[in-house]
């Protein structure tokens, strides 16, 4: 048998059971009732096994929590009340009967706890229903998981700047909150720092989600996992240093370089865009998400360039842009773009045409950073990475 203190509460759709279970009791008696093609009564979504092994990875953290209840509904046969705001679970009976509580919400929070080896270490809030119908089942589930509304990441990277611990977000964070409030910054008050204009920042364009997330793909390719790292050993993971090119500068705490280099970048991005696009209303594109999105994926090619030389100056980045820039307002100006992801890919492969078209990555750089491969090939794999 297994105990619950409960407490419940009243709503149309009858009395919710709230208390607490350990994951490794949620487990033995529930399960998810998968709705397949053979299954036309099951009514939770396929397990997401990504979901699942990102939930186990922070299950297995020090500072791990899950405070949303498992939700689940149930037949009252295997149920007892004993004392006031006390029942009996009989697990026995529902293993002998294979007639389980159904997961309505939860299923991947429990498979990756599991998945971590972790079933005896939470204790979870949990939610019950009794005796209702599959349809009642699916309307929960629907309510609860068809009308949540996503957290604006602006506001969650914002969020992560309160944090006294160095996480790659923080870090993203911060030089981006930097780079628009900077007397020296060319993009201050560009950015929509939650994600919406603030009073004073009517030239805001550009989200604090794209930017930040735009520089979290120069450092790694996962914050959480180096998070956890940074928390547990301070020793990261080895990356490809000419693809996460700011990764060296992360692991040792050079903050300051990382934002010097990306205000010369953005500074020298803004004058050019003033000194060469003329018929600014044909380009305004460029000052949208998906013209931020494109300069970042250009601004990683051309800081590999400016290695080579031992370059990264303002002036260096000016005058490679300005030669970009120039070639691409002669070829594109007609072109239009859409306000996507794909769109941007687009405009950063016809950016790094341009750039190929006025030989701004010659042969040298084609020869140190694409090796055998053509540029092409080169620029093949460089999409893969974003």
């Amino acid at each position: 048998m297994i105990n619950l203190k409960y407490f419940f509460i009243e709503q149309p759709i009858g009395k919710l059971y709230l208390g607490v279970l350990s994951a490794e009791d949620i487990d033995k008696v529930a399960k998810a009732d998968t709705r397949t093609t053979y299954n036309q009564e099951g009514i939770q979504r396929r397990l997401s096994e990504t979901r699942v092994r990102e939930i186990a990875k922070y299950a297995s953290g020090e500072e791990a929590i899950f405070p949303t209840p498992i939700v689940m509904s149930a037949s009252s046969k295997y149920i007892s009340f004993k004392n006031q705001n006390e029942m009996e679970i009989d697990d026995d009976r529902i293993e002998a009967d294979k007639m389980y509580f159904s997961i309505i919400d939860g299923q991947h929070r429990l498979a990756g706890i599991k998945e971590a080896k972790c079933l005896n270490r939470f204790a979870l809030p949990v939610v019950i229903v009794l005796d209702t119908f599959v349809q009642q089942d699916a309307e929960i589930f629907v309510t609860i998981n068809g009308n949540q509304r996503p957290v604006s990441k602006s506001l969650i990277y914002d969020l992560f700047g309160l944090s006294d611990k160095r996480t790659v977000e923080r870090v993203c964070h911060t030089i981006i909150k930097s780079l628009n409030r900077d007397e020296g910054s060319m993009i201050k008050h560009k950015v929509k720092m939650l994600g919406y204009k603030e009073a004073g920042s009517n030239d805001s364009t550009v989200s604090q989600a794209t930017l930040v997330g735009s520089l979290i793909k120069l450092i790694t390719n996962n914050a959480a996992e180096d998070n956890r790292a940074l928390e547990i050993s301070n020793k990261l993971r080895e990356l490809d240093s000419n693809k996460y090119i700011f990764r060296d500068y992360f692991i040792k705490e050079q903050d300051a370089i990382m934002y010097k280099i990306l205000k010369n970048y953005f500074n020298a991005w803004t004058m050019a865009k003033e000194v060469v696009v003329e018929k600014k209303e044909k380009f305004l594109y460029l000052e949208k998400s998906i013209g931020y999105i494109a300069s970042f994926y250009l601004f990683r090619a051309i800081f590999l360039k400016g290695k080579l030389a031992h370059k990264g100056t303002q002036d260096y980045y000016f005058d490679t842009l300005s030669h970009i820039l120039k070639d691409f307002k002669d070829r594109f100006e007609e072109k239009s773009y859409s306000s996507s992801e794909s769109g941007a890919k687009m405009l950063f492969k016809d950016l790094l045409d341009s750039a190929i078209s006025v030989q701004v990555f010659d042969n040298e750089f084609v020869e140190i950073y694409s090796k055998s491969l053509g540029i092409q090939n080169w620029v093949a794999e460089y999409e893969m990475s974003i």
